[in-house]
């Protein structure tokens, strides 16, 4: 009952590494465009340690916004909330991201990886209602969890004004 499944690790990373590769696929297609194309030292789609720091931060902002949603949501009404459930399901949920790696097969509109992330967001609704049982507070859950993930990507504009903003 304390922490995550021994299972659920690998998987995360799983994640984040096809999280951080759309990442550095959209810097890479964006810069690549000749009135994109600056006088770098390095172009920023080649600083890959910042952009799977960025990957897990994101994710972490993400989570936390959801746990908090449902910590002031429903934290009175019941007296024990397993939270590491809670992030389990978000984890499993997030099984759409292993479609990620069609991106390092065959050549797709960066589309694919917007609707692939829209795809998890709605899974995660999924999981996100079934842990309340049902209850209608799972839209507010997610939600929440957007909005500290933009507000994180609108803090890190202002520190690294090169990197991309993306909305989902």
């Amino acid at each position: 009952d304390k922490g995550l499944d021994i299972h659920c690790y690998p998987l995360l990373i799983v994640y984040l590494i096809f999280e951080a590769y759309l990442k550095y696929l959209t810097l890479k297609n964006y810069y690549s465009i000749p009135e994109n194309q600056y006088d770098w030292v390095y172009p920023p789609y080649e600083r890959y340690s910042f952009i799977m720091i960025v990957t897990v931060l994101e994710w972490l902002a993400y989570t936390c916004g959801v746990l908090l949603a449902v910590h002031f949501s429903i934290g009175a009404s019941y007296a024990i909330i397993k939270y590491n459930y809670l992030v389990m399901a978000l984890i499993l949920s997030s099984f759409g991201k292993c479609l990620l790696m069609f991106l390092m097969l065959w050549d797709y509109e960066q589309a694919f990886g917007t609707m692939l992330n829209v795809f998890v967001v709605m899974s995660n609704w999924v999981a996100v209602k079934a842990f309340l049982d049902g209850s209608n507070l799972a839209s507010t859950a997610i939600a929440f969890g957007l909005e500290f993930k933009i507000v994180f990507r609108i803090i890190l504009y202002f520190v690294a004004p090169w990197y991309l903003f993306e909305i989902i």
